[in-house]
């Protein structure tokens, strides 16, 4: 608002006045496009699973306008998410997978191997051996946000330490392994909640 002049500000609010919910919709897909006019235009939207409905709702109305853009729309949600939550993401993916409007890449778990890599990454001269990588992988069960809060918390508390410039297994691993981190517990908490009480009461 303060790049425009007071007179051009002015009317722009009485213009806006009465913009119904569609119009704008149509007017952001338009300006979208016209962003991709120039140099193709790659859109990318994480954690989409947290969208508000008008997102989705602009999300579509790309996905189906006839008019040519040069523009790729990148979204990652979580399908459990989706799921237990009732979001109208879900209806909306499953209308453009079964029209071919969109492409769908479901990431698998992370493997032993994967997740021995990322230690190694992450910790420059490492010295973790498979064991340590099988027992995070299946702590985690391969998801990368449980692997990388995990790993987090062994540091946090001792589990993991850097000895002589090199990173290994400090003591009490297997029963740090056993607990769970507290930066996890609100999101089960959650999604829990979400629950109906008859499942969880089974739980």
């Amino acid at each position: 608002p303060w790049l425009i002049e007071e007179d051009d500000r002015d009317r722009l609010v009485r213009d806006l006045l009465g913009a119904a919910r569609e119009r704008m919709l149509r007017e952001m897909a338009e300006f979208v496009e016209t962003l991709g006019a120039e140099v193709p235009l790659v859109l990318v939207l994480e954690d989409l699973h947290w969208s508000d409905p008008s997102t989705v709702d602009l999300l579509w109305l790309i996905a189906v306008r006839r008019e040519p853009a040069r523009l790729l729309v990148i979204a990652t949600y979580r399908p459990v998410e989706l799921i237990l939550t009732h979001h109208p993401l879900r209806a909306v993916s499953q209308r453009l997978l079964t029209s071919r409007r969109c492409g769908e890449i479901a990431l698998d778990e992370l493997r032993t191997d994967a997740v021995m890599e990322y230690l190694e990454r992450r910790f420059t001269g490492s010295r973790f051996s498979q064991e340590v990588a099988r027992l995070l992988r299946e702590r985690t069960g391969g998801n990368p946000l449980f692997l990388v809060t995990l790993v987090d918390h062994l540091l946090a508390r001792g589990a993991i330490v850097e000895r002589d410039q090199r990173w290994g297994v400090g003591k009490g691993l297997r029963a740090e392994l056993a607990s769970v981190p507290e930066s996890l517990r609100p999101m089960i908490e959650q999604q829990l909640d979400r629950l109906d009480p008859d499942d969880r009461q089974l739980l």
